[in-house]
């Protein structure tokens, strides 16, 4: 029997994960293990010391860009080993910031293995809800749109801190799923999830298992959050209801306005023209960006009728040639489902001309500056295209009779959320 264990190697902060994990292989005679470091790090950025001490234990490490977190790294592990060795017969991955607490978990993962399960986790997701398909439909639409669709309804998730899979798992599915890459550490959930609904596809409804009950824990091992940074649960929570509560909303829930609720949310959320600045949770959507789950004209983007429940629109709007805006508009209306919202953000024109008078003595400013003339038409910078530059100049009030046309039933303003506050406007509309 083979085992390839392989940590991704992010931190290397704790010394004693290296010698416990060889001593664990080598506790049973039945299993040849092979141990590999797949580093997210250039040797320099590695402290010498403890980088010598894993080699000199056995360790083979391999240098990776990091792309997809540590997602990415053990599919680049996967990649590199189909080229130079045979596939294990089954494979440990794991972070290099867990603790082990004691031996066995080794004959743990492989009893559940033997029981029927093909993929076993250390335990349980954060939330339960990160194991139902139904709160996360842009990493469903995400992985169809990449060519993988998922055809399960619901299916257990593994955390990448520390899971166990079969060969079958390891070369059928992880080395070729797509990995969510981004900015933020939280995009590598998309890939666990994909991860997840693809080995309940392939393997079945209970092909996914655990060898411990409570989150992020097993009588084995713990999983600390990267960087050992813990969030709390008020803060976790205060994360949550943030970026619907503010002055506005809270005002406007006073008057006590009888008016059907707002299902903020339940179900897809688009992100149309992203830009660089992708949002976690959110499909998005835009022309050139790296980070977006689909590369689309907005414009002729289409999504089903009914089926959304939000649709982010930041500092896009003006970038639009004001005849077609309306027609936009009205697509998304189609798409949003009943009582969910259109959030539009914008330079408010009345706004940026009343900045730019008061920055006339200011050239330099005026002219650089977003507060200036860069409010107005965007830019300058070069080889911009032709997407880059304002092309309409939007208020409150000319914006709210489009979106009363198409049919909204509430329209309103709030405080911005996003880019900045001084010159942006936040119309939300909803259906």
């Amino acid at each position: 029997m083979t085992l390839t264990i392989v940590i991704c190697g992010w931190y290397f902060k704790n010394e004693d994960i290296y010698s416990r994990l060889m001593a664990e292989g080598g506790n049973y005679s039945n299993i040849d293990a092979k141990f590999y470091i797949a580093s997210h790090r250039k040797p320099e950025e590695i402290d010498k010391n403890m980088l010598n001490g894993a080699i000199q234990l056995g360790w083979n490490v391999l240098y990776f860009s990091n792309e997809g977190w540590e997602w990415g790294a053990y599919q680049q592990f996967l990649t590199w080993q189909r080229g130079n060795d045979a596939f294990s017969d089954y494979y440990l991955f794991l972070h290099d910031d867990i603790i082990i607490k004691k031996y066995g978990f080794l004959k743990a993962f492989l009893n559940k293995i033997q029981g029927g399960f093909s993929l076993v986790g250390n335990s349980p997701t954060i939330s339960k809800k990160e194991e139902i398909r139904s709160h996360y439909p842009e990493d469903v639409l995400w992985a169809k749109v990449n060519g993988f669709p998922i055809r399960s309804s619901q299916w257990n998730v593994v955390r990448g801190s520390c899971f166990f899979c079969t060969k079958e798992v390891a070369e059928t599915i992880l080395i070729k799923m797509p990995i969510k890459n981004g900015t933020d550490l939280l995009f590598a959930n998309c890939s666990l999830r994909v991860f997840g609904g693809l080995v309940t596809d392939r393997f079945g409804e209970r092909s996914i298992g655990y060898i411990g009950e409570k989150p992020r824990s097993s009588a084995y091992i713990d999983e600390e959050f990267r960087g050992n940074k813990q969030i709390s649960k008020s803060a976790r929570i205060r994360s949550l209801i943030r970026p619907y509560i503010n002055r506005t909303m809270i005002k406007r829930i006073l008057r006590i306005k009888k008016v059907s609720p707002i299902k903020r949310g339940m179900g897809l959320k688009i992100n149309l023209g992203s830009g660089t600045k992708c949002l976690y949770g959110y499909f998005n959507v835009d022309i050139a960006s790296p980070c977006a789950e689909t590369n689309a004209d907005i414009e002729s983007v289409e999504f089903k009728d009914d089926s959304v429940a939000e649709v982010l629109m930041i500092h896009i709007i003006e970038h639009i040639d004001c005849v077609k805006v309306p027609s936009l508009l009205r697509k998304i209306y189609r798409w949003l489902k009943a009582d969910c919202q259109l959030i539009v953000e914008f330079p408010g024109v009345l706004k940026v001309c009343s900045l730019v008078l008061k920055g006339k003595n200011k050239p330099e400013e005026s002219r650089q500056s977003r507060f200036g003339i860069r409010g107005l038409y965007a830019g300058p910078t070069e080889n911009m295209k032709g997407h880059d530059y304002h092309k309409r100049g939007w208020t409150k009030n000319n914006m709210y009779p489009i979106l009363q046309e198409i049919g909204f039933r509430k329209i309103y303003v709030e405080r911005p959320e996003h880019i900045d506050t001084k010159r942006g406007i936040r119309i939300v509309g909803v259906k």
